[in-house]
């Protein structure tokens, strides 16, 4: 089946268990697979779980994912539809969603995102004070903008798109500026991914305007601006947020327990300040002292996508800087070692380093990292064959 419709068996595999549902282009496949009607693959999905289209929905009908079973029964023992209980559990399962951010693909993150995010809605249509509905909208600001999150990171543009629009209305409705302001700031990471580098600075701005200097979201919001300022060209500029960025992160608390996707901590702020300071393509010797410690910060095994970012940042500071050995050697590390996480975003940063290594220099001394991109790229593509239409090559850096 997977080859007659051409995606991978992995992905076969995940319609099967409920995990993902079909893009509109495969329906027509499967229906002719099946020799079914269209209007009727519907049916032919749902889980065992779930009624199909057109049924109605037993209330009492909730998907064991990720501990919402257990949520669930704390819902049923209390004495409103929504009790303290049950308010307190979404905020627990939001907070490790967003500590998983960073040890899980993507696109597995993003279905334990959207379960979650349904049965919030539902909650959501229940009885509840105002303080605990309050509470509930802040929660379902928070699980859009992951969403958005990993959604951008599968390239899905329209999916983040929409659950952009949602958080926004949700940090409006719960009166959240720390909400507001992150998806800002995702928003301007998108951009910056994409290479829309004036949107990115101006939403950068935006947010910057909204939260004062003692938060996460102010801190990293620099950092972005900072990368956009960069890529534009502006020295003084990203000089300017840089040290905004690394004085700002030292007034705030120590992050104590796992890295937290909506919390700046201060490996975080380096790996990206790094980033802004080899982007600008000064090569001096602030940067590369920031894009080593960078490098040093993070162990084999511990934040793997963090350290593949921090190799790629000081390979291509290499390669500017007529180190083409020890920068192909970087580049080919970073790859291999978290090819698990690589996704769209890294992607782009790849091809920075790719254009620079086989550019300037003879296929001899880029074999390897030549081998090592080819065949991740290829992997990335066949895992999420999405990208195909959606990801863009930005500007060469410099």
């Amino acid at each position: 089946m997977a080859r007659k419709i051409g995606v991978d068996r992995k992905t076969v595999w995940r319609w099967e268990v409920g995990e993902a549902d079909p893009y509109d282009r495969h329906l027509p496949l499967i229906a002719e697979h099946y020799d079914w009607p269209l209007d009727r693959i519907p049916e032919l999905l749902a889980r065992d779980d779930e009624p199909a289209v057109g049924a109605s929905e037993p209330a009492t009908s909730v998907p064991d994912v990720d501990g919402i079973g257990a949520i669930e029964l704390i819902r049923r023992t209390e004495a409103t539809d929504v009790g303290s209980g049950t308010v307190s559990a979404i905020v627990h399962a939001v907070e490790r969603l967003a500590t998983s951010y960073t040890h899980m693909v993507p696109a597995e993150l993003l279905a334990s995102l959207r379960t979650y995010q349904s049965y919030v809605m539902r909650l959501l249509d229940g009885r509840a004070t105002l303080a605990q509905r309050r509470e509930l909208t802040r929660q379902a600001g928070w699980l859009s903008l992951l969403v958005a999150t990993a959604a951008i990171d599968v390239g899905q543009d329209r999916a983040a798109a929409a659950n952009f629009d949602a958080a926004r209305v949700m940090a409006r409705e719960s009166g959240d500026d720390q909400l507001a302001a992150w998806v800002f700031e995702t928003e301007a990471w998108q951009a910056l991914s994409t290479g829309r580098f004036d949107r990115a600075a101006a939403l950068c701005r935006a947010g910057l305007d909204l939260v004062g200097s003692n938060t996460s979201a102010h801190v990293q919001l620099c950092t972005q601006a900072a990368r956009a300022a960069a890529r534009l060209g502006d020295r003084r500029e990203t000089r300017r947020r840089v040290d905004q960025a690394m004085t700002e992160i030292d007034r705030l608390p120590s992050a104590v327990g796992p890295e937290h996707h909506f919390t700046a901590d201060r490996d975080r702020v380096l790996l990206h300040c790094a980033a802004a300071l080899v982007w600008l393509a000064d090569g001096d010797a602030t940067t590369e002292e920031y894009a080593r410690r960078s490098v040093d910060t993070y162990e084999p095994g511990d934040y793997a996508h963090h350290l593949a970012t921090a190799r790629m940042n000081l390979a291509i500071l290499l390669a500017d800087t007529d180190q083409p050995a020890e920068a192909a050697h970087l580049g080919q590390q970073a790859i291999i070692e978290a090819a698990w996480r690589l996704c769209r975003t890294d992607l782009l940063l790849t091809d920075d380093l790719n254009r620079t290594l086989t550019g300037r220099y003879d296929a001899s001394e880029v074999q390897f990292w030549t081998e090592a991109y080819t065949e991740t790229r290829r992997a990335i593509m066949t895992r999420q064959p999405e990208l195909t239409a959606s990801t863009s090559t930005p500007p060469a850096i410099g």
